[in-house]
């Protein structure tokens, strides 16, 4: 799929909607989008190195690149409910993000698609999260068959303190 290309079944005809070019990705068997430019790359999960004192969302540090990766899992930092995890390890990957100097992996089940959202604002009850969850998002958008969660990915980092 082209990244400037509607994801099929998107909402496209209010105007109070927001368009972002993200990719979605499967959480736990919940649909997020992370915006594209705060991507760097997707990369498998690797070997993670447990680091001491880290919050429970933090699984560890994985090697890429010059400087270790800290890795964010989405699932237990928004505390998702009703968490199904992918079969296997080896199926999951990690985003890379950054954002105003900070740096992560995030810990999906699986990437899904890159396309334009379109993200409409307001109660997002559709995620099975906390009720905090609401703050690190930017909006929802619904397609026919899923609700996708749009992360506000530089709020998501700094309430993680990476």
């Amino acid at each position: 799929m082209n990244s400037s290309e509607q994801l099929p079944g998107s909402n496209d005809g209010a105007d109070t909607n927001t368009k972002v070019e993200a990719l979605v990705a499967v959480v736990c068997g919940q649909w997020l989008a992370v915006e594209l430019r705060y991507i760097e790359t997707v990369i498998k999960l690797g070997l993670v190195s447990p680091l001491p004192l880290l919050p429970s969302y933090m699984p560890g540090a994985m090697a890429h690149g010059q400087e270790p990766l800290v890795l964010i899992d989405p699932a237990r930092f928004l505390e998702l409910k009703d968490c199904v995890r992918a079969a296997e390890v080896q199926q999951r990957r990690v985003v890379v993000v950054e954002s105003k100097e900070l740096r992560a992996g995030l810990v999906i089940d699986g990437a899904a698609e890159i396309g334009v959202l379109s993200i409409r604002q307001g109660d997002m009850t559709d995620l099975r999260g906390s009720d905090a969850v609401s703050q690190y998002l930017l909006g929802e958008c619904v397609q026919a068959d899923r609700v996708i969660a749009v992360l506000d990915l530089p709020r998501l980092l700094e309430g993680a303190r990476v």
